[in-house]
């Protein structure tokens, strides 16, 4: 019976226990992906022809130069709401040369000379995204949406 009780005694801390690592983990997931949600009612700036953008988070980090290897956390939606990828889903970042062409022309373009740390939407017209659509999985002449985080 002392066995009982002990254990007994023991659990409404193990359940507060785990609540609050649920809470935590909860929370602080909120907090880091917060930038990968569709951005309803942005206040879009104008880049350059086919690129419009909103400053989420100017970053402190070292600045992307032509030629340098970046690493990103991205989501991309279409214009209508859909999610079709996302490095944050599949919990491994984007890496690649900037400023040579190894990425679509909206990203080469807008991503150069900016800081890691920063956090970026980008609103991309077709010929600055996927164009005629080059796979089967991107829509063709689609204006695609990203949520862009450079990371360290």
């Amino acid at each position: 019976m002392s066995n009982y009780s002990n254990v007994h005694r023991s659990t409404p801390w193990l359940k507060i226990s785990f609540l609050f690592l649920i809470c935590f983990h909860f929370f602080n997931c909120q907090k880091i992906s917060k930038i990968h949600h569709f951005p309803h009612n942005a206040k879009w700036q104008n880049f350059k022809e086919g690129i419009d953008f909103v400053e989420i988070e100017n970053g402190t980090g070292a600045v992307s130069k032509k030629d340098h290897r970046i690493k990103v956390h991205f989501s991309a939606w279409y214009d209508d709401g859909v999610l079709f990828d996302s490095s944050v889903k599949r919990k491994k970042p984007y890496a690649f040369v900037i400023g040579i062409g190894r990425v679509i022309k909206g990203w080469d373009e807008f991503l150069l000379n900016k800081t890691a740390g920063s956090k970026y939407y980008l609103k991309l017209k077709p010929e600055k995204a996927f164009g005629d659509g080059q796979s089967d999985q991107v829509r063709p002449f689609a204006t695609v949406i990203f949520s862009v985080e450079i990371l360290p």
